[in-house]
């Protein structure tokens, strides 16, 4: 599936960034899904679950840095985010959801123009999902030193 519009692709990309960061740096996960689905109507839902060792009860309020920095993502593209404990009571279940009407690609054939040629999220199918090994998200997650220095 691919993202129409660049703004709504490059925070789903950010948003579960910092899910799978989160997962690796704190949470002690060994498995890390990403899903990233549309549904009939054109609406996206991103959702990121690992098996670790979920969070503490009051952080779902999302009072950190990188928790708040996710929901401030999804309501600048329309949608909400959602940060629960795993349907078996461990692991972390990030979701953000994007209705079809935040979903539409820019007015004008410039902006059209320069989304088609975009970093959007691309996957085949109309549903995308992977899964990530925790030890190599960890190891990818530092910044790299530049080219020019």
């Amino acid at each position: 599936m691919a993202v129409p519009d660049e703004a709504v692709a490059n925070n789903l990309y950010r948003i579960a960034q910092e899910a799978v960061n989160n997962a690796t740096k704190y949470a002690s996960a060994t498995s890390i899904h990403v899903h990233l689905c549309s549904d009939a109507d054109g609406g996206i839902t991103l959702q990121v679950a690992d098996d670790g060792i979920g969070l503490p009860r009051d952080a779902e309020r999302g009072t950190g840095m990188g928790l708040r920095i996710m929901r401030y993502r999804a309501h600048m593209i329309g949608g909400t985010l959602s940060i629960e404990r795993g349907a078996d009571g461990t692991g972390t279940v990030v979701r953000c959801e994007i209705p079809a009407a935040a979903n539409r690609p820019p007015a004008t054939a410039a902006a059209a123009a320069t989304t088609h040629a975009s970093h959007a999220i691309a996957a085949t199918g109309a549903n995308a999902g992977a899964e990530v090994d925790a030890g190599a998200a960890r190891s990818s997650s530092r910044p790299r030193e530049s080219e020019d220095a």
